[in-house]
């Protein structure tokens, strides 16, 4: 817009048959492109780092919850092979009570 009206502006100054003097701005728009770039990594950078956050985060909480299963299971097994065990002793103690 400001290039646009700068341009207009120029043109009107021009007297017929007279050349429009080109300005070169080739540095600017480079210039433009290499901020643009560097403001994209900047912000991929941290959008990655925020990704690896989250992903550790997650890996964390899941491999916790994995561990407490597995150490549930391993306490249910030892409590049901422990009431197997007291139940075949109960057994074992009502027959004997039931010869004597």
């Amino acid at each position: 817009s400001k290039d646009l009206l700068n341009l207009q502006h120029a043109l009107s100054t021009i007297q017929p048959g007279e050349a429009y003097q080109y300005t070169y701005k080739s540095n600017h728009i480079i210039e433009i492109l290499q901020t643009l770039l560097a403001k994209f990594k900047a912000s991929k950078g941290e959008l990655e780092q925020d990704e690896f956050n989250t992903n550790s985060a997650f890996e964390k909480r899941l491999l916790g919850l994995t561990n407490d299963r597995k150490f549930a299971d391993k306490d249910r097994s030892e409590k049901q092979a422990l009431s197997s065990k007291k139940q075949e002793e109960k057994a074992a103690t009502e027959a004997d009570r039931a010869q004597e």
